[in-house]
């Protein structure tokens, strides 16, 4: 799949996707701005998608920033669509889930990890993206891994 057809289907993700319906298996009111957090999310994956490093690494929580150039996103994220090849199909949402701390941590605050599946070259792979709700109101990434899916 070529760049536009990449484009396409992260659109399509970002139409289909209901972030009432995406939600629905939190409890109302659990997380604040959720849209948002979805909207961060797909904006993310799609900035991987394109190539637009710069725009992933604006997403990317302040507390993160530190340990994660704009250098260092480029050959991690370089490396990976390597190794998956080119988008073959649409990405579609798993799942949602909130926290209150990440794992092997002590540090409290508001997470939801957002877990996506799609199609690559290589193979089906979930693209999970963990978000932090940062004191100013605004979603950013705080991880994101991509492992082969087993479906």
């Amino acid at each position: 799949m070529n760049r536009r057809g990449v484009v396409f289907a992260v659109v399509a993700l970002a139409a289909s996707l209901n972030p009432a319906s995406v939600f629905a298996q939190l409890y109302e009111g659990q997380l604040p701005n959720q849209e948002e957090a979805l909207q961060v999310a797909v904006a993310f994956l799609h900035s991987i998608n394109i190539g637009d490093f710069q725009s992933a690494h604006s997403l990317i929580a302040r507390q993160a920033l530190s340990v994660v150039s704009p250098l260092a996103l480029r050959q991690q994220l370089e490396i990976v669509r390597q190794q998956l090849g080119d988008q073959i199909g649409e990405s579609g949402f798993v799942q949602a889930v909130p926290s209150d701390q990440l794992p092997n941590t002590l540090y409290r605050s508001t997470y939801v990890s957002l877990r996506f599946r799609a199609l690559y070259r290589a193979g089906a792979v979930f693209q999970d993206i963990q978000l932090e709700l940062e004191r100013s109101g605004r979603w950013r990434v705080i991880g994101f891994y991509f492992s082969a899916a087993s479906y």
